[in-house]
């Protein structure tokens, strides 16, 4: 198995979606991880967030083949927030003035050993303090 990362929202949506600017990016992350490249973690919030759109569209199938899909994704392991990670999401949204979603997000990156997240949330990379790499979805590497 290769490397752990955690994935953010964003990039399930832009995959989903066929994001104009991201989706090509997002097809390689999640071939990667599929193919076992990636060991991919992400939080059951991040499965709720994606849920949204088909629901508000009234579209149960879609809501259904998109949770189906989560279910059974290779090499991507959905987290639901137990206590030692709300607990961490607590301090790192006390520090940092995160939203409790990114900081839920950004505690089981941490929680589960992630030595990177991908996003499309530039407020996340204050988790950079905490050892993980952030890397933001188009932006040039930093050096």
């Amino acid at each position: 198995m290769g490397e752990r990362i955690a994935i953010d929202t964003p990039v399930f949506v832009y995959y989903f979606e066929r994001h104009r600017k991201h989706g090509l990016a997002c097809r390689r992350i999640l071939a990667a991880v599929e193919r076992g490249t990636y060991e991919a973690v992400t939080s059951s919030l991040c499965v709720a967030e994606v849920l949204v759109r088909p629901f508000s569209l009234g579209d149960r199938s879609l809501a259904l083949q998109y949770r189906t899909w989560f279910e059974h994704f290779p090499n991507l392991t959905v987290k639901a927030p137990e206590v030692d990670i709300a607990s961490l999401a607590a301090e790192l949204r006390a520090a940092h003035s995160l939203r409790l979603g990114d900081a839920v997000v950004g505690a089981t990156a941490l929680s589960t050993g992630c030595r990177r997240l991908i996003t499309n949330d530039r407020d996340l990379r204050v988790l950079g303090e905490r050892g993980l790499a952030v890397e933001i979805l188009g932006a040039p590497a930093r050096a």
